[in-house]
């Protein structure tokens, strides 16, 4: 059964600069890939991606710049799908207002 996730746009660059093949991205990296997105806001993104369950890392919590840089990071593959579909905006079916009759 998929799951209902809601992603924010600072959510969504994380996942993005993550990659959603499932390899492992070390912090610095992620930090260089994320050049327009101040520190903090990287960390309390992350920190909530981390918190469910959608990113796993080798640091239980990250709460400075130092942590960050050294920690590794890769997206769960658990969620992988939903998270894809999430981040994928749904086409909407679009209805004649008007038919024909021929």
């Amino acid at each position: 059964m998929a799951r209902d996730i809601s992603l924010s746009g600072g959510d969504i660059s994380i996942l993005k600069a993550l990659g959603l093949s499932g390899g492992q991205v070390g912090g610095r990296a992620l930090m260089e890939r994320l050049g327009g997105m101040e520190t903090a806001e990287i960390i309390d993104a992350l920190d909530s991606l981390i918190m469910m369950d959608y990113v796993q890392s080798d640091t239980e919590k990250i709460r400075s710049v130092g942590d960050l840089q050294v920690a590794k990071f890769n997206v769960n593959t658990a969620v992988l799908r939903d998270l894809r579909d999430a981040m994928t905006p749904q086409k909407k079916e679009i209805k004649p207002t008007r038919q024909r009759r021929g």
